[in-house]
């Protein structure tokens, strides 16, 4: 049956509006805020990253205040098979770092900051580390000045570049969570269990 002019306007019309909505969510995901975190003396704090592709790369830039008689830890996990991604014994106060891992699987990443009371120190009231966390995942650990460089592209054409594939991660991860959805739905509903660690916050993923 053939299409009218109409028809084909409104289908050319919705795909753009589509793609509108794309971007504008690959914006939100790309303006995602750092994560500013207390944790106690002798407690943990984690956030699990989903991970809609294989080979995805998670990177992480992290910071921490100091703390009297406190050893902060951080320690990247494979989600999917437990293995040691990346791990600071120490993390130093006011030392700005950062780690850069590969997911090997679809599934998440674990990322978990351990406050550890130093032998002989007393536990008091108020005892804490604050830890900034900023998470960046696929397009957004790229560097864009290199392929703008490489690629001879200009300011408009790498923002949109970088817009173009941050839209395709979150067409990724929608298709992600629709398979996770339907698998759920065929085990009628199993639960998942992390563990014994609390995960209190997450970045632009469920919590666990």
């Amino acid at each position: 049956m053939a299409r009218t002019a109409f028809e084909d306007k409104r289908s050319t019309r919705g795909m753009a509006d589509a793609r509108t909505l794309l971007l504008l969510l690959a914006a939100l995901v790309a303006s995602a805020s750092a994560v500013q975190y207390r944790v106690k003396a002798n407690t943990e704090f984690c956030v699990q990253e989903e991970t809609s592709e294989r080979g995805m790369i998670v990177q992480g830039f992290y910071d921490s205040s100091p703390g009297y008689g406190q050893t902060l830890e951080l320690e990247v996990l494979d989600g999917v098979t437990g293995a040691e991604l990346y791990k600071n014994n120490d993390v130093k106060a006011a030392t700005p770092k950062q780690f850069k891992v590969t997911q090997g699987e679809v599934g998440v990443v674990q990322i978990c900051f351990a406050n550890h009371l130093q032998e002989g120190t007393p536990i008091q009231e108020n005892m804490y580390r604050q830890v900034t966390l900023d998470l960046r995942m696929g397009a957004d650990t790229k560097d864009w000045a290199k392929i703008a460089s490489a690629e001879h592209l200009d300011p408009i054409e790498t923002s949109m570049r970088k817009n173009i594939d941050l839209a395709n991660e979150v067409l990724s991860g929608m298709r992600y969570m629709k398979r996770r959805e339907a698998t759920h739905r065929d085990t009628n509903g199993t639960l998942s269990f992390c563990g014994p660690r609390t995960y209190t916050h997450t970045h632009a993923a469920a919590v666990c």
